[in-house]
């Protein structure tokens, strides 16, 4: 595309006129965030202080941004650190929830906010680039169909079965950025990853987003980098202090973020300054200096390469006959650069009377270096006697997006600007905000899948022993308890089985726990992932419970075979059992959805759910029977879900003969009383965990 096409197509944009459907809609956008003066970080801080000030500081992070981005365009949004780029970034990813305003997106989104979210550093570089690979948005069989293109760009052929804590950490980005360019994505927003690795791989990502561009995708691109903005981009945003400065080409964007980071230098104008004693004297004064652009616009900044006027207004007082003109520029180090003078080009300049103002212009084509030049003006007689010298009259700021290392930067190329596309159609519709679940079931279920296998494979290190060792903890823990409880209390000489029951009610108890206890601190270790990815949030303490649930499968094994064993005969009874597995696992999965939030907020949940989970231990007939219970509390404590499932377990998998926990309760109709708090409990932790999920990020 010529420049002259991709100018109209800029201000097409500008003037709002009709054309394709943007692939994305920023609509008045804001973000602020709230940072409490006073803030409690723990339940019992906020109980001590309950009328204790709310007073806080607001920072506005993206205030009022609105503009559209067209299928196709590769977008570039800059600015100084702290000017809302990486927020404004995160409200299109879904991962903050503006404030005002809202964000429509067209097509597959993938966020490449930071290179290696979710990485296990415990697994091989094989198991991370699926495991990434489907985080990232691809069915696990298309990972795996494309494992050996990811593993080509990465050159990483030699290392993939060796860990990835023992890879450099380049070797960890290129495995990153291989990956996260396989995802099929329509649009992608990338924060500050465009080049990594050494120079050779750098160009290949340099290629890489070429060719993503020219297929047609839309590319927002956060960047400090003027010279990859100025590369790559069909528009530029310039944002400061979270608003909108300018939005339009690449080039005016580069030179106007280079002014506010150089700032702007003061001009010069002061007669006295300019004078001098030398020059009163001398009967000629330069009473004005300045700069002008192309346009005759007096300007303290140019981009290298600029068409530069250099203005000097100079009054004589006497008669001067053939005066020499000369302007001298001196970088920021003192050294002279250019210098031009009338005398060499221009000829006699003629003769000019006492009284007369005249204004002298020395025009060039600024290709200079970047740096802040100072201009230094001199008269002299036709015969070069110097008449009067003034240093420092104006001062000029050459910036570039180029860094040559020389003083000079002479132009040595022809832009092209890359294919801007408007083709194609809408895939989908979505307004993003942070979601429990996301839009997509399937990814939802195989994020959460994957998390699961994940932790499952780390925890038993991938094979039997693993899986043995592991299997250690509540074995000793019922061999303890057995021993203490058969032999010195006495609890189980009237319970058929009670070895195989105890060994039963702990199993269920550490699942119990491992959901628990596992998902309320999950959205913190998941850090990582919830602010940097659009990640359903409900993935990360539903894998929790998943993996939770694999482990029961496994330690029931155990369980089987010891009742076997022990004498125990199967019977249809077992085939209830995964119901009351069920019930258990909703009843854990709701306080896991509702303790992991609260965590978020307030750290000291953690003590306090421990303390909750050892009286619940003790309470529930883990250790003993129900009808070890005295009458007076039995039932009361038998309507407890944990009650309710041992009891009904040990009838259907140990003792047909054994009461059940509608004979335990005295009546069928109280079963509801459980079932009801299993219920409850599962939906409220689901609304309190939807209510929280768009701020967990901020909150984190």
């Amino acid at each position: 595309m010529t420049v002259a096409a991709t100018e109209s197509a800029a201000e097409a944009h500008a003037a709002g006129n009709s054309g394709p459907t943007p692939a994305i809609e920023i609509n008045h956008v804001s973000k602020t965030f709230r940072l409490p003066k006073q803030r409690y970080s723990t339940l019992k801080e906020r109980v001590l202080h309950p009328l204790a000030s709310s007073e806080h500081d607001e920072l506005k992070a993206v205030q009022d941004v609105d503009v559209q981005i067209a299928p196709g365009e590769f977008f570039g949004i800059v600015g100084r650190n702290g000017s809302g780029k990486s927020t404004l970034l995160k409200c299109l990813a879904g991962i903050y929830d503006p404030d005002v305003g809202d964000v429509t997106i067209r097509g597959r989104l993938s966020p490449f906010i930071e290179l290696g979210v979710g990485f296990n550093p415990d697994l091989t570089a094989r198991d991370n680039v699926i495991i990434n690979a489907i985080m990232l948005g691809l069915t696990r069989k298309e990972a795996r169909r494309r494992f050996d293109e990811i593993i080509d760009f990465a050159e990483l052929h030699d290392f993939l079965d060796m860990k990835l804590k023992n890879y450099s950490s380049g070797m960890r980005v290129r495995l990153a950025f291989s990956v996260a360019v396989q995802v099929d994505a329509d649009i992608l927003l990338i924060d500050e990853v465009l080049a990594v690795g050494d120079a050779a791989f750098q160009q290949k990502c340099f290629e890489q987003f070429q060719k993503m561009h020219e297929e047609g995708r839309t590319i927002l691109f956060v960047t400090h980098d003027m010279s990859a903005v100025e590369r790559f981009c069909d528009r530029a945003l310039l944002l400061e202090h979270g608003k909108v400065v300018d939005l339009g080409l690449p080039a005016d964007i580069a030179r106007q973020y280079n002014e506010l980071n150089f700032g702007r230098p003061e001009l010069v104008t002061d007669e006295d300054a300019l004078v001098g004693s030398s020059g009163a004297r001398a009967g000629v004064a330069v009473r004005r200096a300045w700069f002008e652009n192309l346009y005759g616009q007096q300007v303290i900044t140019l981009e290298s390469g600029e068409r530069c006027r250099a203005c000097l207004e100079i009054h004589f007082e006497r008669d001067v006959e053939n005066p020499i003109f000369q302007a001298v520029f001196r970088n920021d180090t003192g050294a002279v650069i250019v210098s031009l003078d009338t005398g060499w080009r221009h000829g006699l300049t003629g003769t000019f009377r006492a009284g007369e103002t005249v204004q002298v212009v020395f025009q060039f084509d600024s290709h200079l270096a970047p740096s802040r030049y100072a201009l230094s003006a001199i008269v002299s007689e036709h015969d070069r006697a110097e008449i009067v010298s003034v240093h420092e009259v104006a001062s000029l700021m050459i910036h570039s997006t180029v860094l040559s290392g020389g003083v000079v930067d002479p132009p040595a190329r022809d832009r092209d600007h890359p294919h801007m596309s408007f083709g194609g159609q809408a895939i989908r519709r979505s307004m993003q905000r942070p979601q429990i679940i996301g839009d997509d079931l399937q990814r939802f279920w195989n994020l959460t899948l994957t998390l699961a296998v994940t932790e499952f494979r780390v925890k038993y290190f991938g094979s039997v022993l693993g899986y043995l060792w592991s299997l250690m903890r509540p074995l000793l823990l019922f061999g303890v308890l057995y021993v203490v409880f058969t032999e010195v209390a006495d609890l189980g000489a009237d319970v058929q089985f009670y070895g195989v029951y105890l060994l039963t009610g702990i199993v269920l108890w550490t699942f119990f726990i491992e959901t628990t206890s596992g998902s309320l601190v999950c959205l913190v270790a998941r850090e990582d992932l919830l602010r940097k990815m659009r990640f359903p949030r409900l993935a990360v303490p539903l894998s929790v419970a998943l993996t939770a649930l694999f482990n029961l499968a496994v330690n029931f094994l155990a369980v089987f075979a010891f009742a076997l064993v022990a004498g125990v005969r199967p019977h249809w009874g077992w085939l209830l059992m995964p119901v009351l597995v069920l019930l258990l696992a909703i009843l854990a999965t709701g306080l896991g959805m509702l303790l992991a939030p609260m965590y978020v907020r307030y750290r000291d949940v953690e003590p306090i759910w421990e303390v909750l989970v050892q009286i619940g231990f003790y309470a529930s007939p883990i250790l003993y029977v129900a009808a070890t219970w005295p009458e007076s509390v039995r039932v009361f404590l038998q309507l407890s879900p944990i009650a309710a499932v041992l009891t009904e377990m040990r009838h259907l998998f140990l003792d047909p003969a054994a009461p059940t926990t509608a004979d335990v309760l005295g009546s069928t109709w109280l079963l509801l009383v459980p079932f009801s708090i299993v219920l409850g409990t599962f939906v409220f932790g689901a609304w309190y965990f939807q209510r929280e999920a768009p701020r967990i990020a901020e909150a984190l």
